[in-house]
């Protein structure tokens, strides 16, 4: 799948977490333009918003493998190349408490 299609794909079949994520942050809620499934370099931010440099990722039990964690490991070392700022957030954390998503946020903008 090209990297273009690929996008498309991830960004009509989100999670529920993601669909919720993104009810949070879109139109501005949060004094950020956020954008869902950016390309960065050969992989795709969850949520990204540009004028701050910030990736907001989403984790799911696929990051709790070994090999997830290996993935995210090389992620988060070329977005920090990059100069951008990770926050990672998992279901589990969201499911039990939404408003972790607007703390993230502040603590890395402030």
């Amino acid at each position: 799948m090209k990297h273009k299609e690929k996008k498309r794909f991830l960004r009509k079949v989100q999670t529920q977490e993601e669909e919720f994520v993104w009810k949070l942050l879109r139109g501005n809620k949060t004094g950020l333009k956020w954008r869902r499934q950016v390309s960065i370099g050969q992989y795709v931010a969850d949520f990204y918003c540009a004028s701050k440099r910030i990736a907001l990722e989403l984790d799911g039990n696929q990051h709790l493998t070994i090999s997830g964690k290996d993935y995210d490991s090389i992620r988060d070392e070329l977005f920090g190349l990059n100069g951008i700022k990770i926050i990672r957030i998992s279901n589990d954390q969201l499911n039990s408490d939404p408003t972790i998503v607007y703390q993230k946020i502040n603590e890395v903008t402030n």
